[in-house]
């Protein structure tokens, strides 16, 4: 784990838990192999962190004590040990992993690190320690159920396909992939069902003891200002659809914060409710569902072994989105606006989604102008597909015909990387274009926000922190400021 990666042991869970969630949007397009590929890394990362955790009960004879949820953990790592001994017998074999189940993975290892180097095992363990460790484990479990449906449908797909392919006169069947393919879904349902019923007891009841510390005033500007760095800095120099990917979802993720905190500044009177109302809300659901548009396009163009963003990219848009959550999340929904006033000063927070506006205008540019790039490429089959949609919908007298091979056979049987064609290039830089007409609409709607008036901060008191104190908005990062966004020592 780079040392860029700075967030706490509740915003790696969180985190972990959303890209689970996220599994679950587009799972159709991953395999069941390739998710059980990465599956056991993923269960021995979370028992791993389980294990690292502080217990609550005293061991009289020493040592850690064995307490009764951490049976739950021990029976799941049992049926994931028991599915992938498959693996010695060629099952699911060598190919790709889920890049997602892997950083929920690389997640729960950088909090068992954490945990390892900041445990206090204090004894009797205070009340809010307690309450704050059962919601981490409830998070924590909720986090490997919803994960292990995906697998699950994911591993159903599978068996589909084989069945079809076994049914077909004229192909030849594989009946051992079919047979451990419905072994391995009926261990995975069985795992889904047994962290189900520990859910089904605390979640999302045990939320309520999470600890949660107020957000820093200034963490949110810089975050997105240091992603606005690193989105210049890695397109610029060589860009792939996994960093476009990163960028459109960190981008559709900037806009619904953007809508959530302005519309919680107008209920509570930081922002002008009908300009809020009339211009701001409709211009931001436009901007965060062309975002959202964007980043479905290259998901489908960009094999699930090719989405591993650049690193520092990955570590940017991870932190700017724990800043986000951090404010706009409570506990397993969105913060009520009443809290989110609590949390920060709305006011100053919306001068920073302005700026973090205005941000998003120059990333789209960006993004416009790099899709021209050659060394842009997709998978064989999205490829072509898409390429024989565009034509076959063209008026007459265009270029191209539906019928027409815009991939190799070869290319297109092994699903390789292959350049973008015409048709498909022209598409999504038109959808670029589109991108930039809706998020400077976006900006120009919210340019009344650098007007709102901020209270003085009360600089003399060592007590008031955070958003109190720091009311105004950073200013902006851009890509040839080379130490402005370095990893904290």
């Amino acid at each position: 784990m780079s040392a860029a990666d700075f967030r706490s042991v509740g915003e790696l869970l969180l985190d972990s838990e959303l890209i689970a969630r996220d599994v679950l949007m587009d799972v159709d397009q991953v395999g069941g192999r390739t998710m059980v590929r990465t599956w056991g890394e993923l269960v021995q990362s979370a028992g791993d962190l389980w294990q690292a955790l502080p217990k609550t009960a005293r061991n009289p004879l020493g040592g850690d004590a064995v307490e009764p949820d951490d049976t739950y953990m021990e029976q799941l790592q049992g049926i994931t040990r028991t599915m992938l001994r498959t693996r010695a017998e060629r099952w699911p074999g060598d190919g790709p992993a889920d890049s997602r189940l892997l950083r929920i993975s690389e997640n729960l290892l950088k909090a068992r690190e954490l945990v390892t180097h900041q445990r206090s095992d204090v004894r009797p363990m205070r009340a809010e320690v307690r309450e704050d460790l059962l919601a981490a484990k409830s998070r924590l479990m909720h986090t490997l159920y919803v994960a292990s449906h995906g697998v699950n449908v994911a591993l159903r797909q599978d068996i589909r396909t084989l069945e079809g392919i076994q049914a077909d006169r004229h192909v030849i069947a594989a009946p051992e992939s079919l047979t451990r393919s419905r072994a391995a879904f009926a261990r995975v349902s069985a795992f889904e069902q047994l962290a189900g019923s520990y859910v089904a007891r605390t979640y999302p009841g045990a939320l309520g003891g999470e600890h949660k510390p107020k957000p820093s005033g200034s963490r949110l500007g810089q975050a997105l200002a240091c992603f606005d760095v690193q989105v210049h800095r890695t397109l610029s120099a060589n860009a792939r659809g996994a960093d476009l990917i990163v960028t459109a979802q960190s981008q559709a993720l900037i806009m619904l914060a953007g809508h959530t905190l302005l519309r919680a500044g107008a209920e509570t009177g930081a922002v002008d409710p009908s300009q809020y109302r009339s211009r701001l809300s409709p211009a931001l659901e436009d901007a965060q569902n062309s975002w959202a548009a964007m980043s479905s396009t290259w998901r489908v163009l960009t094999p699930p072994s090719a989405r591993r963003p650049d690193r520092d990219l990955g570590h940017a848009a991870s932190e700017a989105r724990a800043a986000i959550m951090e404010i706009i999340h409570d506990r397993a929904t969105l913060a009520s606006p009443t809290v989110m006033a609590d949390r920060v000063d709305l006011a100053a927070t919306a001068r920073t989604i302005q700026d973090a506006l205005s941000a998003a205008v120059d990333q789209a540019h960006l993004v416009h102008t790099v899709i021209r790039e050659p060394t842009l490429n997709g998978s064989a089959r999205a490829v072509n597909a898409m390429a024989m949609g565009i034509v076959k919908d063209r008026p007459p007298g265009r270029p191209g015909t539906s019928e027409q091979p815009w991939v190799s056979p070869r290319d297109l049987l092994a699903n390789r990387l292959v350049p973008l064609p015409e048709p498909v290039r022209e598409a999504i830089h038109d959808a670029a274009a589109q991108t930039v007409q809706t998020v400077t609409r976006a900006m120009s709607a919210a340019a009344f926000l650098h007007h709102l008036s901020v209270g003085n901060p009360d600089e003399t008191d060592p007590t008031v922190r955070g958003p109190v104190r720091d009311k105004t908005p950073l200013p902006r990062l851009h890509a040839n400021s080379p130490n402005r966004c370095e990893p904290r020592p």
